[in-house]
């Protein structure tokens, strides 16, 4: 079963399908995700992808169940799912549930982990696969990539580079999967980060006096299209700061496609 609906899921996605394993050692019999993604793989994969679907606009835990059950799914993998799934689905599936972490655990659980790997400078980006707990992004980890942050790298960049990372974590879990042998893995060390989906309120508005490094640091961290970048208020008027090299970026046209949702 696979679960998500942004542009790293269909990465994902797409690297299972296109495993000469696909149909052989394992097959994807139910996709929890949304009208529109679902025909994007079909329109890709034809009929070689004809999986039940279950629509994620909603958490819809009951009817995920009932598909675990009815179609005997044995290993769930989720890619950036909106919903944190019951300990009850996970019990369902003995426990057997993956998830797509596109960040540093357990330092970086949560919501806007690039913006926040920035802010704290780091010098890599790690993408982890994990077992599912209760817990949000907790769970052994299974794999991990990485990847170099840049001096000039913003958001949008580390967050590009990483979907050539997911890849690579994902034909991992085939080669695991085709010898039933996925890794047990373990509990990081760390200080166990959570950020939440508002996260970045507190700091999009930039305090007055502050100095040229913080402001070279936010204005990378906070710079992903379309969403709205870090800024100065002046009166009631909102002054956007823009890294230099992604100038252009930002006032000219983009194709969305190229972000997630």
């Amino acid at each position: 079963m696979f679960l998500g609906s942004s542009r790293l899921s269909q990465v994902c996605l797409n690297t299972f399908l296109d495993s000469k394993e696909y149909g052989r050692a394992f097959e994807i019999v139910a996709l929890v995700s949304n009208e529109d993604f679902a025909s994007i793989a079909a329109k890709s994969f034809g009929s070689k992808l004809t999986p039940k679907l279950i629509d994620c606009e909603s958490r819809n835990e009951s009817a995920i169940e009932e598909a675990v059950k009815t179609l005997d799914v044995t290993l769930i993998f989720s890619a950036q799912h909106p919903w944190v799934l019951s300990k009850s689905l996970l019990h369902l599936v003995g426990g057997r549930a993956i998830n797509l972490h596109n960040a540093q655990l357990p330092n970086y659980k949560g919501h806007n982990t690039i913006a926040h790997e920035l802010m704290n400078g780091e010098s890599w980006h790690e993408a982890t696969l994990h077992w599912m707990a209760e817990g949000v992004d907790e769970g052994a980890t299974v794999y991990q990539s990485r990847i170099g942050i840049e001096k000039h790298d913003t958001a949008l960049t580390v967050y590009r580079k990483s979907l050539t990372i997911i890849p690579i974590l994902v034909e991992q879990l085939i080669v695991a999967i085709t010898k039933d042998k996925i890794p047990i893995g373990k509990i990081p060390n760390g200080r166990h980060e959570y950020y939440s989906k508002n996260s970045l309120d507190s700091i999009q508005e930039i305090p007055p006096d502050v100095g040229a490094d913080y402001l070279e640091r936010i204005s990378r961290a906070l710079f992903f299209p379309p969403f709205e970048p870090a800024f100065f208020r002046t009166g009631q008027k909102k002054v956007f700061v823009i890294p230099e090299l992604e100038y252009e970026t930002y006032f000219t046209s983009f194709d969305c496609e190229n972000y997630p949702s």
